[in-house]
């Protein structure tokens, strides 16, 4: 445990090398070295921190056009054990309000001009003020290598890159169950992150009964975080953004019967290429632990099976 307590922690893998490659710790921004000594780890230099801190810290010119909420800000590290390789910042800032204050921008969280200039190129096709930058990478230094972006759809022409391209839309279609995001860097590289969406409860009343009763205790369903991650991995073999050789590391990686589980998918392009395919194990969310057991079991309901933990909400 590398901050003080595990709040959302991912075990990423490679599924081009097979391979486990580090993981992925996050804390609120408010509960860690950054804004408290109190909190760890305690070995993060201060220039460090003061690089990190330009993008957590950041504050729009015209700060009354906007308030930036504390509550969304995140401090995530990629490490082996304590030995950290790299830093993720979270937060979110309007692009709309960022684009007219783009050199302040620049200047004060350190970001690449030439990044600055793709993002610019992949959110021109969306309607200004729909888009929002919602983090950095950042290498060990706490010098920025990408800005993340969130919006319903991103313009990825540029890279050529037909997955991207299907991917960009998957996620336009599907955005109750998928909201990806981009992270844009330099050389030519971006990653399609598949923001997989894990509900709790599922409505089962049918087009023909109407959906006024699907708050009802009896029309919903409890179900488990493994549910949701067996429909999104078919989705994404279904068309085709992962094959039988991926599929099969994924369940090999995540192959206990009894846990609970629940991934994240990120495609790493540089350009045309895909370079790799990235498992995110999802141990922590937001301190709760995941994979933990679960007592499974099977039902059928009005012709529809579901074959894991399912039972009626408040049972």
């Amino acid at each position: 445990m590398i901050f003080s307590d595990n709040y959302t922690v991912h075990e990423i893998h490679s599924i081009f090398s097979k391979t486990k490659l580090f993981e992925y710790s996050e804390m609120p921004w408010l509960y860690t070295p950054l804004v408290d000594s109190i909190y760890k780890p305690t070995t993060i230099p201060t220039t460090v921190k003061n690089n990190l801190n330009g993008s957590l810290g950041y504050q729009y010119f015209i700060k009354f056009t906007d308030t930036i909420k504390e509550e969304l800000k995140f401090l995530g590290i990629y490490h082996n054990d304590d030995l950290i390789q790299g830093y993720s910042s979270k937060f979110k800032l309007r692009y709309a309000l960022i684009k007219n204050e783009r050199n302040k921008f620049i200047n004060d969280t350190g970001i690449n001009p030439d990044i600055f200039d793709r993002v610019e190129q992949v959110v021109q096709a969306t309607p200004q003020g729909t888009t929002a930058i919602v983090g950095c990478d950042h290498d060990a230094n706490g010098t920025p290598t990408s800005l993340i972006l969130a919006d319903t759809e991103f313009d990825v022409s540029m890279y050529d890159n037909g997955m991207l391209s299907r991917l960009n839309n998957f996620s336009r279609r599907n955005n109750i169950f998928c909201r990806g995001l981009v992270k844009v860097a330099a050389d030519n590289k971006i990653t399609f992150y598949s923001g997989f969406i894990y509900p709790k409860n599922i409505g089962i009343t049918t087009a023909e009964q109407g959906y006024a009763d699907i708050l009802s205790g009896d029309k919903r369903l409890s179900i488990s975080y493994k549910q949701g991650m067996e429909r999104h991995l078919w989705g994404y073999y279904q068309y085709e953004f992962l094959n039988d050789e991926q599929w099969a590391y994924i369940y090999d990686v995540m192959k206990s019967e009894r846990n609970d589980a629940m991934v994240q998918i990120s495609h790493v392009f540089k350009g045309s290429v895909l370079q790799d395919i990235l498992l995110h194990r999802v141990k922590y969310h937001e301190f709760e632990e995941v994979e933990v057991e679960k007592p499974w079991k099977s039902v059928q309901e009005k012709g529809l099976f579901y074959p894991l933990d399912i039972q009626k909400s408040g049972t």
